[in-house]
């Protein structure tokens, strides 16, 4: 299984009952900021909230914290919300071996 499908499938597991209000008001603060029906690179939007918020994900191989974190911010925040339709994501195809995997690399927030 890739790391990222491992990561959408962990992300809410034992992580959402531990996050603090400061993660939603911090969360919400920095989707208000955003530009309206632009392109918002995913990698660094996720780093930054990542940092802002203090989001941590204790691992034994600390390779993948960074990919678990961001498999996190992909689907307790931007999974949900284009599912309401606030956010509209854009994916890039990139390649696995002998297959090719689904990324997501931007997204835009709705007028």
């Amino acid at each position: 299984m890739e790391i990222r499908q491992l990561a959408h499938r962990l992300s809410s597991e034992g992580m959402g009952e531990d996050l603090s209000l400061r993660f939603e008001e911090t969360t919400l603060a920095h989707l208000l900021s955003l530009p309206v029906d632009e392109p918002i690179p995913f990698e660094p939007f996720a780093d930054k909230l990542i940092h802002a918020t203090g989001l941590t994900w204790a691992v034994a191989d600390s390779r993948f914290a960074r990919t678990l974190l961001h498999g996190a911010i992909s689907s307790m925040i931007v999974d949900v919300l284009a599912n309401f339709g606030a956010l509209e994501r854009g994916y890039q195809d990139r390649p696995l071996g002998r297959i090719t995997s689904r990324e997501l690399v931007a997204f835009r927030v709705t007028p």
